[in-house]
Order: C-alpha cells, then sequence, then structure tokens
C-alpha cells in the first residue's frame, strides 16, 4: 500500500506502548481523570515567518502530506488503557488525516501584530485537543501588519520534544536529501530500541529522562506563553 511504501524506512510503532516520558504528556488528553481534574496538555509552540504575506495553504498542505505525514507519530493518536494505564501509540491512514482540519487559514488583514500573535499563543493553551485526531495543529496567518505572513505550529509535547519538533519542522523547508532509493528524507527524532544486557543502566537513563522531562514540561506549565 502507499503509506506501507512510504513508511517502509520508519520505525513501526503499531500499537507499541508509550514511553514513561510520552504517557506523562499524553495522560491529560487521553485520561478521564486527568481532563475531569482540569489538567491542561504541554504544548510545543513553533513560529516560522514567511516575506510572502500570502503564501499557498494548498501547497503547505501538500508538504505536510508528503513530507510530515511519513513520520507515524503525526499520524497516530494516543489511546489510554484503563485497566493497565498505559497509553499505546495507535497509527492510522494517511488517507485518514484531514489536513483542513491540521492546517488552517487566518486572515491578519494586515492588522495582525505582536499583540495578536502573544493571544495567539495564550489561546493555544486554553483549546482543547480533538483526541480523535493526532495532536498537532497548524495556523497560516496571512497579511501581517508588517507584510509578512506566519505558520503557528502547536503540537503536543507528547509527541516529542521542542529542540526535535523544530528541527522536523524546519526540515520540511528545505529540499530533503535523498535516499539509498532517490527518495527525499525527512529528519526524524526516532531512534530505534537497542537490545541491551545491561538492564540496570537502561532503566537509570529512562528514570533520568522521565526526571528531567517531567521538570521541563512543570516548568513549561506554569511560565507565561
Amino acid at each position: 500500500s502507499t503509506d506501507d511504501e512510504h513508511a517502509s524506512n520508519r520505525i513501526s510503532i503499531v500499537g507499541r506502548r508509550a514511553s514513561a516520558l510520552t504517557r506523562y504528556f499524553a495522560l491529560p488528553s487521553t485520561s478521564e481523570e486527568f481532563v475531569k481534574n482540569g489538567l491542561r496538555p504541554t504544548l510545543v509552540n513553533a513560529m516560522l515567518y514567511f516575506t510572502d504575506p500570502n503564501p499557498s495553504v494548498e501547497k503547505l498542505r501538500q508538504v505536510f502530506a508528503e513530507r510530515l505525514l511519513d513520520l507515524p507519530r503525526f499520524r497516530s493518536n494516543f489511546r489510554f488503557d484503563k485497566e493497565t494505564g498505559q497509553v499505546h501509540w495507535d497509527p492510522i491512514s494517511r488517507s485518514s488525516i484531514d489536513l483542513e482540519y491540521h492546517v488552517q487559514v487566518i486572515d491578519g488583514k494586515r492588522e495582525f501584530d505582536e499583540d495578536s500573535v502573544q493571544k495567539l499563543i495564550s489561546d493555544s493553551y486554553l483549546k482543547d485537543w480533538d483526541v480523535s485526531k493526532p495532536l498537532w495543529k497548524m495556523h497560516l496567518v496571512t497579511n501581517l501588519k508588517d507584510g509578512r505572513s506566519l505558520l503557528f505550529c502547536v503540537i503536543d509535547h507528547a509527541i516529542g520534544d521542542g529542540i526535535a519538533l523544530l528541527t522536523v519542522m524546519l526540515s520540511l523547508l528545505d529540499d530533503p536529501p535523498l535516499d539509498d532509493q532517490g527518495k527525499q528524507k525527512v529528519k526524524s527524532f526516532q531512534k530505534k530500541r537497542r537490545a541491551t544486557s545491561t538492564q540496570g543502566l537502561r532503566w537509570s537513563h529512562r528514570v533520568v529522562n522521565f526526571i528531567g522531562g517531567a521538570m521541563d514540561g512543570i516548568t513549561q506549565a506554569f511560565e507565561p506563553p
């Protein structure tokens, strides 16, 4: 199938149990208990400015369809298992991704300035995710007051950390290198899980990564947008 061809060189996450760190960030969106208690998701925001005041949203959607959706994390939902308390990845087909939902347009009408950008950021923290869809969204703001346009990206921290996600987003704007089959490659933050007999060391790494990520997430949650 087309999905299989595009994902042939990607690491499969079908049904995979999320890591402790991913689970931590996914719970506010997937667990009814967390949602009832009013805990908010931790978001990664990124802004890309363009000199063109009115770029084609259809071309952007095409780029995302061809490159971003090559990464399984951007076409997967999170599923919370009440019995085990674990979170699992549930990949969905490319054809099921609603790019009109994920990539929307806002006309700045030559009035959209820095205060408007700050409000856009603040509002993103107040909106709930549609958990039936992958937890990411882009807003193309055209006709800014300064004559530029803006791509405002909102991605749930459960998908990845800020630096890795920004690297992925920037790689979408360049001509990616070709792989051995002559296909274009998009940078990915996914790493293969290596088998190791040193289970104690592997567990310690997980603990350190979890604590570091948790502290970073808590700090970001209390910082003003």
